[in-house]
């Protein structure tokens, strides 16, 4: 069975935009493109896979903390 996709269906995503001042060459801009990167990963649906792939390995407990993971934590 074929399902017609409208484009309402379609979630929007917004972008972020580069601050001007950032360079990617420069170190004291190192860790804002990581986070960025990140963000993007985490985003995707490949990284979201991962992530919840590893949250169900761990039985939703950090492993640091040893608390559990709940939507108010994150």
């Amino acid at each position: 069975m074929r399902q017609l996709i409208r484009a309402s269906s379609t979630p929007i995503e917004r972008h972020v935009k580069i601050k001007s001042e950032t360079n990617i060459y420069d170190p004291q801009w190192e860790t804002y493109f990581e986070k960025k990167q990140d963000r993007k990963w985490l985003n995707s649906l490949n990284g979201k896979k991962k992530v919840a792939a590893i949250w169900v390995r761990q039985i939703r407990i950090c492993p640091i903390c040893k608390q559990r993971f709940i939507p108010e934590t994150g």
